[in-house]
């Protein structure tokens, strides 16, 4: 059915208060099986950024690029830009489009000039260092070998001795004690550089965050992609919270799990991860995962439900007809009533709790629908008509396709 319910961020509060009002949504969360209960209800994350000095709404991710749709056409906006101008919208949704998200970790790390371990593997010099005692040695070895010389021809001329202990081979003699002494310093002393390695790890000077997991879905989705929304901490400005937004474009998501790995630098030294979420997107809609904040299971009966008391909470003192809340596919539709015939118009009389209670051609509910049409119509659910705020029953007038909802 590929359904996504977005609510704005407004209603989210109410929309919270109804679902803790409801304990039968909460029970079986995690035991019962997508088949069992195929909606989830949680809460996401629209994202818009800044392109042409306006907001546009993500709609996908190819490579380092977010997508945007304006007028004359897709517009990519590079992440690497120096200044990216984003917003995060949080919204509660809920859809029948389910991924999987296993092994999740999201953990402060080191870039690797920064990482601890390798700087403690470099600090392990006392093999550099006898090399450079070698190689000082031998220096200081020819230096002496070509003084030893110069003496030789000067003593043969009776000039004595010229150079040796003293002369031209004085740097390299130099040279070698001090990698001499070098190599027998403490620099080079295993133990006092993993006493060294224990200081720097405590000092926890993150730089990087560090993203891994694998994801699923149940069929295969092209252009899906994913996005971490992280908020952190410099530990120089600790007041001011601040927010690091990634996003990887996964190509495709199915049921094959998909090993994903984000390492990211760039983030002040020692800084604090705060909070952070996980969101996955595909062909424009965002998937309800068992990783999403605030995330429950829902029967399509307990979706229903819940849609009609969000309609009616959301819509205090207003009157309204009824519409589609969960309609059927377009394939069902399609296999029923050729394109001329999706285009007539239907009547639905819809119960004051979102039932249908029969289908007709006329808009005085005289002529039926039809066998083919009342079961199709019996397997939608509706929002009721409202009167002043006030649900009721009600007359739904709709083309057939809109039950495509």
């Amino acid at each position: 059915m590929n359904v996504c319910l977005r609510f704005n961020a407004g209603r989210a509060v109410v929309s919270a208060a109804l679902l803790s009002a409801l304990p039968s949504f909460a029970s079986d969360a995690t035991t019962a099986t997508p088949l069992e209960k195929p909606f989830v209800l949680f809460m996401g994350a629209d994202l818009e950024v800044q392109a042409n000095r306006q907001m546009h709404r993500v709609s996908g991710v190819e490579g380092d690029a977010f997508v945007v749709q304006l007028k004359e056409g897709p517009l990519l906006v590079p992440m690497n830009r120096n200044v990216l101008n984003m917003q995060v919208t949080p919204q509660l949704k809920l859809s029948d489009r389910t991924a999987q998200v296993a092994g999740l970790k999201i953990e402060r790390a080191y870039t690797p000039q920064n990482d601890p371990h390798r700087k403690f593997a470099a600090a392990q010099s006392g093999s550099a260092a006898q090399s450079a005692v070698g190689t000082a040695a031998g220096q200081m070895s020819s230096a002496l070998m070509g003084a030893q010389l110069a003496d030789q021809r000067a003593g043969a001329l009776g000039g004595g001795m010229a150079s040796l202990g003293g002369g031209s081979a004085a740097p390299q003699i130099t040279a070698f004690n001090d990698a001499s002494r070098a190599a027998g310093s403490d620099l080079n002393n295993a133990g006092v550089a993993a006493g060294q390695l224990q200081d720097e790890l405590a000092k926890q000077l993150f730089d990087a965050v560090l993203v891994t997991c694998e994801v699923s879905a149940p069929m295969a989705v092209p252009d899906a992609y994913l996005v971490v929304v992280a908020h952190y901490r410099d530990k120089q400005d600790p007041t001011n919270l601040k927010r690091w937004i990634f996003a990887k474009d996964l190509e495709q998501l199915g049921p094959e799990p998909q090993k994903v790995r984000v390492m990211q630098g760039g983030f002040p030294e020692g800084y604090e991860l705060v909070r952070s979420t996980v969101h996955l997107y595909g062909t424009g809609l965002e998937f309800g995962t068992n990783v999403a904040d605030k995330s429950v299971r829902l029967t399509r009966e307990e979706a229903h439900q819940y849609l009609v008391m969000e309609h009616v909470a959301a819509h205090k003192g207003a009157t309204l007809s009824p519409g589609v809340a969960l309609g059927l596919t377009a394939a069902d539709l399609q296999a029923h009533f050729d394109p001329t015939q999706l285009e007539q118009a239907i009547y639905v009389k819809v119960s004051r709790d979102g039932l249908p209670l029969g289908v007709f051609r006329d808009a005085e509910c005289i002529r039926p629908g039809g066998e083919t049409l009342e079961r199709l119509v019996a397997v939608a659910r509706f929002t009721p008509a409202l009167a002043k705020g006030k649900a009721v029953e009600g007359i739904a007038k709709l083309k057939l396709a809109d039950l495509a909802h």
